[in-house]
């Protein structure tokens, strides 16, 4: 996993081997689309042949200090999600 710093929010780069491309493409496609605009917050997708990346982008730049701290991680718990979601998503199951 990797961050890349954009003036106005963060990029987060995952990648893995052939087996689990897919499985991180869906993770994040998914949860891009599900929070996407909740609370004023943008988030995208963005697909690589060895994973893909999140761009989040916060309302205000005063929230890229709370971005900063709760990082990828931290940034997938935000929101109503279950884990049971995030395993449907993985496993191709989620609508997204």
């Amino acid at each position: 996993m990797q961050t890349e710093t954009l003036a106005d929010g963060r990029k987060f780069r995952v990648s893995g081997d052939a087996e689990v491309v897919l499985s991180i493409q869906r993770m994040l496609a998914g949860h891009a689309t599900t929070m996407n605009g909740k609370g004023g917050w943008k988030f995208t997708f963005e697909t690589a042949s060895d994973g893909g990346a999140l761009v989040v982008k916060p309302p205000k730049a005063t929230d890229l200090a709370k971005l900063d701290g709760v990082g990828h991680i931290g940034i997938l718990t935000m929101g109503m999600h279950r884990q049971e979601h995030h395993w449907m998503i993985a496993k191709g199951m989620h609508p997204h």
